[in-house]
């Protein structure tokens, strides 16, 4: 392994890790008095820039997830409709959830699937064998 595929390696590893940094600094951003052009607050522009992260770092993966996938059309919704209000608690529990969210792509959707051959099959007649032996051996 060269240096570079290592460092590409601990690189993807902690992408997750922005997600997080950019929504709550972006609400930290509030506090500054930060404001862009397109939105009222840095608040609603950090978690509508986490959420796409979140979504980009999904698509990246071995294996899809879809909520993740899924997260800047809710994101959307819900940060640029003119009937939901866009205050700290909504702010703070979004970025909260995509954090969350950024957690559990990590830990659950970063290994590949085992490659199955046709002879497998599903894989639950070995179970089945298994659990036939197993009762036999209870009797």
């Amino acid at each position: 392994m060269d240096s570079t595929e290592g460092e590409n390696r601990v690189h993807k590893c902690r992408m997750w890790i922005g997600v997080p940094v950019v929504a709550f600094g972006g609400i930290a951003g509030n506090l500054s008095g930060i404001s862009f052009p397109l939105f009222r607050e840095a608040g609603i522009f950090g978690c509508i820039a986490g959420s796409f992260l979140l979504a980009y770092i999904a698509l990246k993966k071995p294996r899809k997830d879809i909520v993740s996938l899924a997260v800047p059309l809710f994101t959307l919704i819900m940060f640029l409709s003119p009937d939901v209000e866009h205050g700290w608690p909504l702010q703070i529990l979004f970025a909260a959830s995509i954090t969350i969210l950024a957690i559990r792509l990590e830990k659950r959707f970063s290994t590949p699937l085992p490659e199955r051959s046709a002879e497998d099959g599903d894989g639950y007649e070995e179970e089945d064998e298994e659990d036939e032996q197993d009762e036999e051996t209870a009797e």
